[in-house]
């Protein structure tokens, strides 16, 4: 189908649909619960690296995992995540297949931030970052707008890291943004986390699922992450993210950061995003 027609039918009878379906988001909102504050954050499993991230060296793995529903993901999951310092999942589905991944990768903690639990099955789902590394502390933010399909909010996670060889402290912010949103509030959801990388003086990476599905919502990230100074990792096998109406939805963005290595893992079936890799290496002169 021809992008311009695809792009009007969405403005002229998709979006207008999803503003008919919010009278009922008060009956559609008893399959979900959202967590309270003090519960949206849970920890699994043990560091095994008590030093810190070499700063060096880091290597990051971001996928989107499809809520572990292709029957290749736990496979594929133990291969493309061996070796990693970071792991920042997008969809984590806490299911006893979950635990048992997480008793599987004895090496790492995980710290799962809830953005809603499906009512009837009592299983959360959210963003996940897992490292060797135990984070100095974690924090929640609830989206600031909700899905207008379904009503749902998102989460974004927050882990701070300390470096075995630095005194600086990392900022890792995981992200699954809004979708079926206006551009508004799409807008809203990424300043609400810029605010914070902004006012975070040392390293950071922002990653994950950002949703960019349209030219203006892609604009929008795109500007905004250069007036904070984070700089887009690019990657060596060519552009071969998961699109949707010709736009990458998967990103990571970097601030005191040079890439050494990045690649996209476009042969993987083990979910509908294809998962991404940077191997980065701290450097204080990009920060200024």
């Amino acid at each position: 189908m021809n992008q311009i027609i695809v792009n009007k039918f969405l403005a002229n009878f998709l979006l207008p649909l999803t503003f008919i379906l919010i009278p009922l988001q008060g009956a559609q909102a008893r399959w979900f619960e959202i967590p309270s504050p003090e519960q949206a954050i849970e920890q699994f499993g043990h560091a095994s690296e008590c030093s810190g991230l070499d700063a060096h060296s880091i290597n990051v793995f971001v996928w989107n995992i499809y809520k572990e529903q292709k029957p290749d993901f736990y496979s594929e999951f133990g291969r493309l995540s061996q070796g990693k310092d970071l792991l920042l999942l997008q969809e984590g589905y806490q299911t006893p297949d979950f635990l048992n991944l997480v008793n599987a990768n004895s090496d790492y903690f995980f710290t799962m931030a809830t953005s809603f639990i499906y009512s009837k099955k009592n299983i959360a789902t959210g963003v996940v970052t897992a490292s060797p590394v135990q984070p100095l502390k974690s924090q929640y933010l609830a989206s600031p707008g909700k899905e207008i399909v379904g009503g749902t909010p998102k989460a974004v996670l927050l882990t701070y890291f300390t470096f075995k060889n630095s005194h600086e402290t990392l900022l890792v912010a995981n992200i699954h943004a809004l979708n079926s949103v206006t551009s508004k509030t799409f807008a809203k959801h990424i300043d609400q986390v810029a605010n914070v990388l902004k006012n975070h003086s040392g390293p950071a990476i922002f990653a994950g699922d950002f949703n960019t599905w349209s030219k203006k919502k892609l604009g929008y990230l795109q500007s905004k992450m250069q007036k904070i100074k984070m700089q887009s990792v690019s990657f060596s096998n060519g552009d071969e993210r998961m699109k949707t109406f010709g736009h990458a939805l998967d990103w990571i963005y970097t601030r005191c950061f040079s890439q050494h290595f990045t690649h996209v893992e476009s042969q993987s079936k083990g979910s509908d995003h294809k998962a991404l890799n940077a191997k980065l290496a701290l450097d204080m002169q990009r920060c200024r």
